[in-house]
């Protein structure tokens, strides 16, 4: 509609039909369209289906190749990690038929190759981070990138992230699903008085909460390790200015403006339990504004430097007793420079929060069938409050000293409230497009902000 331009990557096979042979057996899933040469009948079919196909991508990229493609080249390069992994490129390869935003493939469980399929100019961040949390500055707790895929124009500066080689790290889930299971355990147990005090194990929170301070302590390694000074102009923290800090509350107070106009616009078809609570909000949008107004940048130097950027549970593998932290392509709605830029590392601290709350809510939409309208709603709002406590106390042990954190607990909570009042929005304006009977949960977020 506005006459802007995309485009995709979608390497392309050709498979024919013999006597022994239906290739909708095997590709069935990723063909795109039937095709007549004369006498003979087959199939176009997305290319990374085939196991010979993406073996030769894994391969070219343990090489280093580069080759022709049209007026640009397809550029293939690997890590240091490569070699020691490349004998798993022989494994059997999988290609599951999802409806996913990219593709994926599997190479037994050791490798994991992603190709994107939408074409951004410039280095997807999902690469860009990967590789350093992998050589410059090592994090063990992500997935270590091996290789990648690039496509050069002759046109353009930048290049075209096609492509990522990872290592497959063994799990047992995502942790939006193992919290959604933990608290589903604690609605089913007997519910017990407000003022009484649950025996020891009851506090399955006792270990469970353990896990959120670990959990903590692995995001403060994370923003530690992205603190490295390196020489790469990419990742170098360099200091918050004053006029930084100033755009991003001119940023927020923006999206104030425009969410709160879609809110008033909603009002009239959204479902009848959210209205009220909607209605509370606009009512007490000048305090939103008056607080929002009155956070102050933090006392003394802090750095900006790259960050997650869509960091929440479902970002997070259990991988044993520890955790893998996942995706840094950062949010799919911005644009590549944006999910590039460096700032705050405390965006990623208000994900995290604001997903714990996404967890409580979500675990309350899937009680029993017939349980009343407040039935567990105590348990879930306490166990929030315990997460966020651990969460945030690992968070700060672990980054104690580094530059990109505030040092002064009245700076971190200032700037911590900033992006949570941000992120808050953003799930507001999501909720009003795509999912109104989930309104409830920004809009709470929200309306706790204006009471603290």
């Amino acid at each position: 509609a506005s006459g802007g331009e995309q485009r995709y990557f979608l390497p392309i096979a050709v498979d024919w039909e013999t006597r022994d042979h239906d290739p909708m057996e095997r590709y069935g899933a990723f063909t795109i369209v039937r095709v007549r040469h004369k006498e003979r009948v087959g199939i176009f079919y997305a290319a990374l289906a085939n196991p010979d196909f993406a073996r030769d991508v894994a391969r070219a990229m343990g090489g280093n190749r580069e080759t022709a493609l049209g007026d640009g080249r397809l550029r293939f390069c690997s890590t240091a990690r490569f070699a020691q992994h490349a004998g798993a490129i022989d494994e059997e390869v999988r290609t599951p038929a999802l409806e996913q935003t990219n593709t994926a493939v599997f190479f037994g469980n050791k490798l994991f190759l992603k190709g994107y399929r939408r074409m951004r100019l410039g280095v997807n961040p999902e690469l860009e981070m990967g590789r350093f949390l992998t050589e410059v500055s090592p994090f063990p707790h992500i997935a270590p990138v091996l290789g990648a895929l690039e496509y050069l124009s002759p046109t353009e500066a930048e290049p075209v992230t096609l492509a990522v080689l990872q290592r497959f790290v063994e799990n047992q889930g995502d942790l939006w699903t193992v919290v959604l299971e933990h608290l589903g355990r604690l609605l089913a147990m007997p519910s017990m008085p407000a003022d009484a005090h649950a025996p020891a194990e009851t506090v399955a929170a006792a270990f469970h909460l353990n896990r959120m301070a670990l959990l903590g302590r692995r995001v403060g390694e994370m923003h530690r390790a992205l603190c490295h000074a390196s020489g790469e102009a990419a990742f170098d923290p360099e200091p918050i200015m004053a006029e930084d800090f100033a755009a991003w509350k001119a940023a927020v107070e923006k999206d104030l403006e425009a969410t709160f106009a879609l809110l008033q616009g909603a009002l009239g078809g959204m479902p009848e339990s959210a209205r009220p609570l909607a209605t509370a909000l606009i009512e007490a949008r000048a305090t939103l504004g008056e607080r929002l107004r009155a956070i102050a940048p933090p006392a003394g130097p802090v750095m900006k430097t790259r960050y997650h950027g869509d960091l929440h549970l479902g970002q997070v593998l259990v991988a044993q007793d520890d955790f893998i932290i996942v995706d840094f392509e950062g949010e799919p709605e911005r644009s590549l420079e944006e999910r590039r830029a460096k700032g705050s590392v405390l965006r990623d601290v208000a994900g995290m929060l604001r997903s714990f709350s996404y967890a409580a809510h979500a675990a309350l939409v899937r009680r029993e069938p017939g349980a009343a309208a407040d039935a567990g709603a105590r348990e879930l709002a306490e166990w929030q409050a315990s997460a966020r406590h651990f969460f945030l106390e690992g968070y700060c042990k672990a980054s104690q000293g580094v530059a990109s954190v505030p040092a002064d607990r009245a700076g971190f909570d200032a700037t911590l409230e900033l992006f949570l009042i941000e992120k808050a929005l953003y799930e507001l304006r999501y909720e009003i497009a795509n999912r109104p009977d989930w309104l409830e949960i920004p809009v709470r977020g929200l309306m706790e902000l204006t009471k603290q």
